[in-house]
């Protein structure tokens, strides 16, 4: 399912969530170069994401209509000419009820400090996904629906696992 089915709340097929987990070995396959891209975050939040890395070698792009046809490998050997870009503007902006940041070429242990540093500044939960070889073929739109999707189906089997231990 796409991006612009997920949005209009078109229903996919029912299926487990396809979480890895992250945390198992770091020499798991750094892919594609270093580069996050966001999708439903604030703006402030992207801010906070820029301030956790140094933007300057490694961009946080703001996922915008334009780019929803890109593929993923596209957008990432063009990251650093879209961090030169302009600003996305709000209406260009991709808004998801399930805020996405993508995180290209950084290992396991840098991802998950990413994460950590994250939670620690802000109480935005974004779903947040490391880009693997597998999805380097699908567009944007797909893939941040995907992980979307995911996300709140991880959610909501964490809701009915607390509800189960709770009874």
């Amino acid at each position: 399912m796409g991006i612009m089915d997920w949005l209009s709340g078109a229903k996919s097929q029912p299926q487990a969530a396809k979480f890895i987990r992250l945390g198992g070995s770091e020499d798991a396959p750094v892919v594609g170069a270093r580069c996050v891209i966001a999708a439903g975050l604030p703006g402030g939040e992207v801010t906070t994401l820029r301030n956790l890395l140094s933007y300057e070698t490694h961009p946080v792009l703001l996922l915008s209509r334009h780019m929803l046809d890109m593929t993923l490998q596209e957008a990432l050997e063009d990251c650093q000419k879209l961090a030169q870009e302009p600003p996305v503007s709000a209406a260009d902006a991709v808004e998801l009820d399930c805020p996405v940041v993508l995180i290209s070429g950084y290992g396991n242990t840098e991802v998950t400090q990413l994460i950590r540093n994250y939670k620690e500044v802000t109480d935005m939960r974004p779903a947040f996904a490391k880009v693997v070889p597998n999805a380097m073929g699908k567009n944007l739109g797909r893939l941040f629906g995907e992980i979307g999707n995911d996300h709140r189906e991880r959610q909501a089997q964490q809701r009915v696992q607390q509800q189960q231990q709770q009874q």
